[in-house]
């Protein structure tokens, strides 16, 4: 009697078991809220490394007239009013 009933036992605690690391982690995963970024450099960043910021500073930098681009890799500074 006791060699059947010791495999339900083990069976049954390690579907016990499994029913609860399921619960939490699905319990866990439904709490997670992505972290905001902050500006617009930080998101560069994020989205590809500090290439990508450089390109960044340089777009807002043209945009906003502080910049010239003549052609890849040529730039010039504006001179300030």
């Amino acid at each position: 009697m006791t060699m059947t009933v010791l495999p339900v036992v083990i069976a049954l605690a390690v579907a016990v078991s499994s029913v609860l690391l399921i619960s939490g982690v699905v319990r866990l995963r439904g709490r997670g809220t992505p972290a905001p970024v902050h500006d617009v450099l930080e998101g560069a960043f994020l989205a590809g490394g500090p290439g990508r910021v450089v390109d960044a500073v340089i777009a807002g930098m043209q945009a906003d007239g502080r910049l010239t681009v003549g052609g890849p890799g040529i730039v010039a500074l504006r001179p300030a009013d």
